[in-house]
């Protein structure tokens, strides 16, 4: 990928095991599929589309009692 982020350096390891998480969860359909009759695929549409995973980080604040929302 040209443009991985090189921080956090863990970063990479962590979006392989996300991915293999994915392939396993289409098997898993596939399998849940065949047990109930249906034809392979049938959930395809539904459930194969584009997903997205958004992360925010925010360091923490130097002076916490100027900051607005949750607390930790």
């Amino acid at each position: 990928m040209q443009f991985w982020p090189e921080k956090p350096s863990r970063y990479r390891g962590h979006w392989k095991l996300f991915c293999g998480g994915e392939e396993a969860k289409f098997g898993l359909l596939e399998l849940i599929c065949e047990g109930l009759g249906l034809e392979s695929g049938f959930f395809g549409d539904e459930l194969t589309q584009v997903q997205v995973m958004a992360l925010n980080h925010y360091p923490p604040c130097p002076d916490p009692s100027i900051t607005l929302g949750l607390l930790t």
